[in-house]
This record gives structure tokens, sequence and C-alpha cells, in this order.
């Protein structure tokens, strides 16, 4: 997946709505610049630019969580198959 960007001016009419690409600098309604935001539908804390996560270390998380419940739903690994 690729990372994506936000304004993060809360006087903004973009705030917290629209995701830009990663070659977009600046906001187009005020001409802030777009820092990475978490990817999540419901959250939109800003994640450091060296970071090459999608998400926050939250939601990085609680994926995680979730992948590990999957598996164990499935009884065992995912992904491994017998020949």
């Amino acid at each position: 997946m690729k990372r994506v960007k936000g304004c993060l001016n809360s006087n903004c009419k973009e705030y917290k709505k629209t995701y830009y690409k990663e070659s977009d600098e600046y906001c187009v309604k005020c001409g802030t610049k777009l820092s990475y935001v978490c990817k999540h539908p419901k959250c939109f804390k800003q994640i450091p630019d060296d970071a090459k996560d999608v998400y926050c270390p939250i939601h990085i998380a609680e994926r995680k969580d979730k992948k590990e419940k999957r598996g164990e739903c499935f009884g065992g690994k995912r992904g491994i198959r017998k020949s």
C-alpha cells in the first residue's frame, strides 16, 4: 500500500477529509504543507516522514492482533500449504 498525505491545518475545509498522493506537497484549499497521515478511515494522526508505515502505531498493532486472531480461527498459520 502507498502512504498518503493530509492537511493538518484544523481551519482548512479539507482537514480530516481528503487524502493526497505522495507527490503532492501543498493543500489545494489553504496552501499548508502536507504531512503523511494514518490511512485508517477514522484516524488522521501524523506519521513521521522517515517512517515507511501506512498506519500509525496504534492501528499497526490493531491490524496485527486481527491477523493473529484470524490465524487462530483457521487452526494455525495462514498461507502454508502441504503438498
